[in-house]
Order: structure tokens, then C-alpha cells, then sequence
């Protein structure tokens, strides 16, 4: 009697466990594009890869309910408002071991976090993003990049960048 009362415990704990998982997945940033045909050209090929098009691209693919909205952000990182470059360019990471990273460093894809936070890789500090699939491909990675290459730094002491 008691065995068959720890069993039914840990089924009961093992249902719970796929029940919660199944909620996370559920109400996860889904990651899709409304319109992806809008990133279907290469935009290396087409330099006009505008904050437009990856605000587009952001609030698609990470800027729903429980992810970085602009009511609850997660991370308090915003992807869903207007003026996205405003919080991200010579902005510092908040995740835990990476408060050293620079979300985006204008001009300079390579030194900016937030494309190794979405293109997967190896040194960052916790989840590929998005965490729901799919991960971006190749074309809004491009975008993303582009993008960072197409910003100028914000001026420093009396407009001189």
C-alpha cells in the first residue's frame, strides 16, 4: 500500500511536469513572421534592410505576450516599441556573466550581443533566442546584420561621433 501510494506520487509529479512544460511551450515566443516574404531577397543584395524592416522582424518573432513586449519585457529589453535601436545601440546586457556585452555596437555586427543571442553563438550567457522554434534563418540574420552595419554611433560631447 505504501509503494502503490509513492508511485502514484510520482506520476502525479511527472504530470504536472508535462503539463507546466506544455503551458511554457504554449505561451512561448513563437517566433514566426507574418509576412515572410517580406525578408525573402537577400538584403545584402538590397541595402535596404531599415530599422523599419527589423522592427518588423522583432516584434514577429520576440516581441508577443511573455517574451519582450513593451507591457512586460522580458529581461527589461523591449523589442516591441517604436525606436527599437533607441534601447539596444551602446546598450549593456543585463543576463547574469554578460553584463560586459553590448546589445548592439553600431557599425560593428561582430561586437554586438544581441545577433550572437540569435544566431546561436557559443559565448553567450543562457538561451539561443528566440527560445520557442524556429530560430531565425539565414535571411533575418542577414537583416539583423545589416541593420547593426547601417547604424552610426550616437554622437559623443557636442554631436562628433
Amino acid at each position: 500500500m505504501i509503494q502503490g501510494g509513492i508511485g502514484a506520487r510520482r506520476r502525479c509529479f511527472v504530470l504536472v511536469g508535462l503539463l507546466l512544460s506544455w503551458v511554457w511551450v504554449a505561451t512561448g515566443c513563437p517566433g514566426t513572421l507574418s509576412d515572410p516574404d517580406a525578408f525573402t531577397d537577400d538584403p545584402r543584395g538590397n541595402p535596404e534592410c531599415t530599422q523599419a524592416d527589423v522592427e518588423a522582424l522583432f516584434v514577429a518573432t520576440c516581441g508577443s505576450s511573455n517574451c519582450h513586449d513593451a507591457v512586460e519585457p522580458a529581461g527589461q529589453l523591449d523589442l516591441a516599441s517604436a525606436d527599437v535601436a533607441s534601447r539596444l545601440v551602446d546598450v549593456n546586457s543585463i543576463a547574469v556573466g554578460c553584463t560586459e556585452r553590448v546589445l548592439v555596437v553600431a557599425g560593428a555586427p561582430e561586437s554586438s550581443y544581441l545577433l550572437s543571442k540569435v544566431d546561436g553563438s557559443s559565448d553567450i550567457c543562457g538561451l539561443q533566442m528566440p527560445v520557442v522554434p524556429p530560430a531565425l534563418g539565414d535571411l533575418e540574420l542577414t537583416c539583423i546584420e545589416d541593420w547593426i552595419l547601417g547604424l552610426e554611433p550616437p554622437a559623443i560631447d557636442g554631436g562628433i561621433p
